[in-house]
C-alpha cells in the first residue's frame, strides 16, 4: 500500500474512535476519545502543558477558579453582580448599579416605572404619579435608610 493511502487509512481508523479538537490557546489540533467527548460538556486540551478547557456547546473558555459556567452567561453575570454589589429591579429584573446618592431607585427600563430601595431591595411603588411616589417613598424610608452615611475614621 502506498504511504499516502496508508496515512489516509490510519486517519480513518483513528476517527472511528476519536474526534479531532482544536485548542484556541495552544493553536494545536489533537484527538480525544469519541465516547468521552460525547459524554462531557467541558473539553480539556489533551496536549501536555496546555490543560486549556472550553465548553463544547458555546465554545467559551472555562475558568475553573471563577463562577460556574453557563452558556448564556447568567451564572457569570450573577457572580459579577454579587461581587460589585449591583441589584436587580424587583419589577422587571433589569440590572441596576448605584453610583452615588440616595438609596431610592427608579428603574430606567422603559415602561417599568418601579421605585425600589437599593439598600434592602424592597419594591416601594410602581407608579408615575408624583404624589403616590412621594407618599410611598416617605413611608418606606421611615423604616429604612435613605442615605448611606459614611463613618469618619
Amino acid at each position: 500500500m502506498p504511504q499516502k493511502d496508508y496515512e489516509i487509512f490510519e486517519q480513518m481508523m483513528l476517527l472511528q474512535y476519536s474526534i479531532p479538537v482544536h485548542c484556541s490557546r495552544c493553536s494545536q489540533t489533537a484527538f480525544i476519545d469519541r465516547d468521552e467527548y460525547q459524554e462531557e460538556v467541558i473539553v480539556t486540551c489533551p496536549l501536555p502543558g496546555c490543560e486549556h478547557s472550553w465548553c463544547k456547546t458555546c465554545m467559551q473558555d472555562i475558568d475553573f477558579g471563577g463562577p460556574a459556567h453557563s452558556c448564556d452567561g447568567s451564572n457569570e453575570l450573577a457572580s459579577l453582580m454579587r461581587e460589585k454589589g449591583w441589584k436587580a429591579c424587583p419589577g422587571c429584573q433589569t440590572n441596576i448599579q448605584k453610583a452615588d446618592g440616595c438609596n431610592h431607585m427608579t428603574c430606567p427600563s422603559p415602561g417599568c416605572n418601579m421605585h425600589f430601595c437599593y439598600r434592602c431591595g424592597q419594591s416601594i411603588i410602581q407608579s408615575t404619579l408624583t404624589s403616590e411616589v412621594r407618599n410611598a417613598i416617605s413611608g418606606h424610608y421611615g423604616a429604612c435608610q435613605l442615605l448611606e452615611v459614611e463613618e469618619e475614621e
